[in-house]
């Protein structure tokens, strides 16, 4: 553990005079949202007639867009885990509704889904092959929609309280949380019911966007959100309590993932006076780090593919940083990453990993508060790939954290049980 979080601790932030703003391409063209697929190194952008993908092996842009076509604005776009040509987009058409539309040729051909009658959609995300989005109008109630099998099909889901939502995210345990009008609320039930996160935030203001990052330290807390108002930007550990940590509200928070959950996570806050702002420690200290970043950024994400920011803007194209997080001294042997098929699963998942040299491993299981509940291995192994199953038929169903310990370093993998 100890070793572990030494190698962790060297991964530092480069200096604003390290790195400068690259341009990546779509200069001209209005872009409406920026999201990263990791699992198949891409970059989608929303525009206002389709969107743009960036294939980042090879650098290469692919248009999507129809244009002459009215109403074709993307605000979210969501990719699949296992079909890599599977595409998901919400819409907003040109009578204030919201399109559900997927693609199986990434964007060649669509395929209508779903008119929502709740305005445009606003966010989509998903666990598995269950996606779920949002929308958003100042005319009718919003609407938060669920599909079970990939993004084909939706089915409207009440309950939640909104009448207008703006952003979707998964809390430190995979948990969703929900920003819009009525503030911040949260699912235990892939949203059939939700608690209020609300309590501390400033009344009478809505939600604009919400995001769940990683604090550090050895135990999970519960809660661990940003959430921006009209008043800034706020910052929550525990349930219902909430810290100002910018004066600036934001279009967009953005999560900077490091290796480890026990170094802090950086933050990103693209703002609504135009602004680039990056927490240098955890919510405590902030950075301007807008430089040469031309026009107005509208949204931002980042990739581990190069570890680079992106940041798209109004009508100034994609604009890169990298460097982002960097090693002193990068470890000689790559990290093992730990996997797990199915999951969601019930009750039987099995956990893969491969070791680049022999060593002492230690893979445990916790809940969502940081408690163990199962030790899979604590012991020697050798070399190579590796395979244990976790049979959780005693467990009830929820949210749980694998975590591994090697010589070569850490790696996590949420697991959900659903039964």
């Amino acid at each position: 553990m100890r070793t572990a979080l030494s190698l962790a601790l060297l991964l530092v932030a480069v200096s604003a005079a390290a790195y400068d703003w690259e341009y990546v391409g779509m200069d001209g063209v209005h872009a409406t949202s920026i999201t990263i697929d990791p699992e198949h190194d891409r970059v989608f952008v929303g525009t206002i007639e389709g969107f743009w993908y960036l294939d980042q092996a090879t650098d290469l842009w692919t248009e999507r867009d129809w244009e002459g076509y009215i109403g074709r604005t993307v605000w979210a776009v969501d990719y699949h885990d296992d079909l890599p040509e599977r595409v998901i987009t919400g819409r907003e058409n040109a009578w204030f509704k919201g399109y559900m539309e997927y693609s199986e040729d990434l964007g060649a051909t669509e395929v209508f889904a779903y008119e929502s009658d709740g305005g445009r959609v606003t966010d989509v995300i998903h666990l598995g092959d269950t996606y779920w989005a949002c929308t958003w109008s100042d005319i009718v109630d919003g609407e938060f929609l669920r599909s079970t099998n990939g993004g084909v099909d939706w089915t409207p889901v009440g309950g939640h309280g909104f009448h207008a939502m703006t952003c979707l995210t998964r809390d430190l345990g995979g948990e969703l949380v929900l920003a819009g009008d009525a503030g911040v609320k949260r699912s235990y039930d892939l949203g059939d019911t939700w608690e209020d996160l609300s309590d501390d935030l400033p009344p009478g203001y809505g939600v604009y966007c919400v995001l769940g990052a990683y604090p550090g330290g050895d135990v999970l807390p519960t809660v661990s959100l940003f959430a921006s108002i009209d008043l800034g930007l706020y910052y929550s550990l525990a349930p219902g309590v909430w810290t100002q940590v910018l004066d600036s509200s934001c279009r967009d928070i953005v999560r900077i993932q490091l290796f480890t959950w026990l170094v802090p996570d950086r933050i990103c806050a693209v703002t609504w006076d135009d602004r680039i702002m990056m927490s240098i420690g955890f919510a405590e200290d902030w950075t301007d780090e807008t430089g040469d970043l031309p026009g107005t950024p509208v949204a931002a994400a980042y990739s581990p593919f190069d570890r680079g920011l992106y940041v798209a803007t109004a009508a100034d194209g994609v604009w890169r940083r990298t460097g982002i997080v960097t090693s002193v001294e990068p470890p000689a042997l790559a990290a093992p990453v730990l996997k797990a098929y199915p999951n969601p699963f019930n009750p039987r998942t099995t956990l893969s990993f491969t070791l680049p040299e022999a060593g002492q491993v230690v893979l445990k299981v916790y809940d969502v508060t940081g408690r163990e509940m199962a030790t899979l291995v604590n012991g020697p192994r050798p070399a190579g790939s590796q395979i244990v199953d976790w049979i959780a038929a005693a467990f009830p169903s929820g949210t749980y954290l694998a975590c591994l310990e090697s010589p070569a370093g850490r790696s996590t993998q949420k697991l959900v049980l659903l039964k």
